[in-house]
């Protein structure tokens, strides 16, 4: 699915502190609460954010700065985008590993920034029909 087919729902720029994954967290739920997902698919979804910021605001700290997370969905499914400003292109993307986390969501993307260094992990899950 590509991005222009899915809506953006909210934006986040926060702090590269861990202490910031609640805030994190709640915004994802605020987001499915309006749509079709289960408890346990939301929570799948809470475990690969938490992963994948936590990540990227490890890389990101050393520098200083802040995490943009995005959420966007569409009729059929929902995705997250998280970017970072690290500037190590060979640190993992997810602190429990790409393999298990694709194994969560039904779509992982790692790919560089656009501006500057950095990377962004977009993920999704399929919404049911």
């Amino acid at each position: 699915m590509e991005t222009a087919d899915l809506e953006l729902i909210a934006e986040l720029v926060v702090p590269a502190d861990v202490g910031m994954l609640t805030v994190c967290r709640t915004a994802l739920a605020g987001v499915g609460v309006s749509l079709a997902l289960s408890d346990e698919a939301l929570d799948d979804l809470k475990l690969v954010l938490s992963e994948v910021c936590g990540a990227a605001m490890a890389r990101t700290q050393p520098a200083g700065g802040s995490v943009e997370i995005a959420f966007r969905t569409s009729p059929e499914e929902i995705e997250v985008s998280v970017a970072d400003r690290g500037a190590d292109p060979d640190a993992p993307a997810g602190g429990l590993g790409i393999p298990l986390l694709r194994r969560l969501c039904s779509r992982l993307d790692v790919v560089p920034r656009t501006r500057g260094p950095g990377r962004v992990v977009r993920f999704a899950q399929t919404l049911p029909a």
